[in-house]
């Protein structure tokens, strides 16, 4: 491939990450999601908080990576998992069995707990009504298993009987 056809190829990967960073920011704007944008020459990023929860907690802070033709998306628990990383490990692999989109992750040096999705932009495009959906599964997923996530953080259940209660067992 020549420089110039690499430069070309460049410059369409640049600006189709930007059409996307501007389609979900304009989602983001209507409705109503507070967020910082900035873009790392290869993708947007935005960073923020989203609320209207009615669980333990009633907002989450997020962080989405809009690149080329995909969206990562994640929401972050509030509280650190550190004290508690071997209880919550297992709380977290029994809450991933079986999911089908997206996965919670914990990171074992500062306890950083948090729900990931990933999904295309070609998908968006053509179905522009699902973008609320993947936008809001990682805030909502947190805020289902919220309470089991805070129980096995103060020792209150087990990590089994915590995932009972989340998922309704």
């Amino acid at each position: 491939m020549s420089d110039e056809e690499t430069n070309r190829r460049k410059d369409i990967d640049m600006s189709n990450y930007k059409e996307n960073a501007e389609f979900v920011k304009k989602f983001l704007d209507e409705t109503d999601w507070h967020y910082d944008m900035h873009d790392s020459g290869h993708a947007a990023i935005f960073t923020g908080g989203v609320g209207g929860f009615e669980g333990l907690y009633n907002s989450f802070r997020f962080i989405m990576f809009v690149g080329e033709d995909e969206v990562q998306n994640y929401a972050m628990f509030p509280a650190s998992a550190k004290d508690k990383l071997p209880e919550m490990a297992e709380f977290i692999t029994r809450a991933n069995y079986g999911l089908k989109y997206g996965d919670f992750e914990m990171d074992w040096n500062d306890g950083e707990v948090r729900f990931h999705l990933t999904f295309p932009m070609s998908a968006v495009r053509t179905d522009k009504l699902i973008l609320p959906t993947l936008l809001m599964a990682p805030p909502r997923m947190l805020d289902q298993y919220s309470k089991g996530f805070t129980e096995v953080l103060m020792g209150l259940k087990s990590p089994e009987d915590a995932i009972k209660g989340c998922e309704g067992d």
